[in-house]
């Protein structure tokens, strides 16, 4: 069981149903870090967070859901602190120790009375099993929950991680229309939580794509409240023990967003291999997840190579068609500079499709996620704020 956090989430009519508003407390203060979007335009409790973060402490987290508050200006920015100052004032921690997030519709100022009345009630109902209140109350689109857990032994304390996100559309690298909140009792030093932290994001996170479509209030969160009583995590075989169990979390996570994904179907994995380098491998394979042309033949179940083949070829001069491989589910399809035939009936048999690109030039490898484009997309995207 995690120790020392507790969790809350509560309805305070941002949405027109459901539970809307959520915190987290650490018990003690926390070792903290985050990754935030890169995006240029970004919200109020993103820059209000990532100035606290860069402290490396925290001891609570307030969210909302059903309002993004960004492009909401100098008033959105007031809201984010106000928001952490009622939280604040609730918990007798300093305003410093709060960071807060929010999701949603993009450009309406958050509604303060609902906000504050809502955070009140959410600290009142503040619960160590109040976790899956908490992971209702930050969905938007999201048609369920998104929670995965791991355990470790180190040097015979028992240490959890707890891993909490929402997303389901605007997802892209750097990272995708989510918020991620992971919580340890581990015992990490703030560097090195830091630095494990990049490597799951960049391994998991930084690694899926539903649309192409890069958020403005992206945001992943860790606390690590030293509960567990093991000694400090800073390096070596503590420090992989630690990020093996991290990176478990993170993947299950962005595995649950893509699976998620507004009006998909269907998961599939696009893996380059013998690319001239890594980099290069995760180009091809990033430009050919983002090919709505591979998405929409993938919804159709349609062995369309020639959008796969020109999606890649599109991002990587380097790349000989009459050395390269193609493969779905395992089935060669495509075999240096010609197709091959193959049994139809083999591939696209379940939700989770796996392409792979041999590229015969090098060493370097990739793996990237993507899902695929239906008529639900559309339709829920052409009506979000009507």
């Amino acid at each position: 069981m995690l120790q020392g956090f507790l969790f809350s989430g509560v309805s305070c009519g941002i949405k027109t149903k459901g539970r809307d508003l959520g915190i987290i407390i650490s018990e003690t203060p926390a070792n903290a870090a985050a990754v935030f979007t890169k995006n240029k335009f970004q919200a109020a409790p993103v820059i209000v967070s990532k100035e606290r973060i860069s402290k490396g402490l925290a001891r609570g987290i307030v969210v909302n859901s059903g309002n993004a508050n960004a492009a909401t200006g100098e008033k959105g920015i007031k809201d984010a602190l106000r928001m952490a100052d009622k939280l604040a004032e609730l918990s007798g921690f300093s305003p410093d120790e709060i960071l807060v997030a929010s999701t949603g519709v993009i450009g309406i100022p958050l509604p303060m009375d609902k906000i504050e009345r809502g955070i009140e009630k959410a600290f009142s109902e503040l619960r160590s099993d109040g976790f899956k209140d908490f992971a209702e109350a930050i969905l938007t689109t999201d048609t369920r929950i998104k929670m995965e857990t791991a355990s470790m032994t180190v040097e015979g304390r028992e240490i959890e991680i707890l891993g909490i996100a929402k997303g389901a559309g605007m997802i892209e690298p750097d990272m995708a229309t989510m918020l991620a909140f992971i919580l340890t009792d581990a015992s990490v030093e703030q560097e090195a939580l830091k630095e494990a932290l990049k490597i799951a994001v960049d391994m998991s996170f930084n690694r899926i794509s539903v649309d192409g479509c890069q958020s403005t209030n992206d945001s992943v969160f860790i606390l690590a409240n030293g509960k567990a009583g093991n000694r400090i995590i800073k390096d070596g075989q503590l420090f992989e023990v630690f990020l093996t169990s991290l990176m478990k979390v993170t993947h299950s996570l962005a595995m649950q967003i893509l699976q998620d994904g507004e009006g998909v179907t269907t998961v599939f994995q696009v893996e380059v291999e013998s690319a001239k380098t890594d980099e290069e491998a995760l180009l091809i394979a990033k430009k050919v997840v983002n090919s709505n042309l591979v998405k929409t033949a993938i919804y159709g179940k349609d062995p369309n190579f020639g959008r796969i083949l020109a999606a890649a070829g599109s991002i990587s001069s380097s790349i000989e068609p009459e050395k390269l491989e193609l493969y779905i589910d395992d089935v060669l399809i495509f075999d240096k500079g010609v197709p091959v035939e193959f049994d139809r009936g083999k591939i696209f048999k379940s939700d989770f499709v796996r392409i792979k690109l041999v590229l015969n030039t090098g060493s370097g490898k990739a793996i990237f996620y993507g899902a695929d484009l239906t008529e639900d997309y559309v339709r829920l995207n052409a009506h979000y704020t009507t």
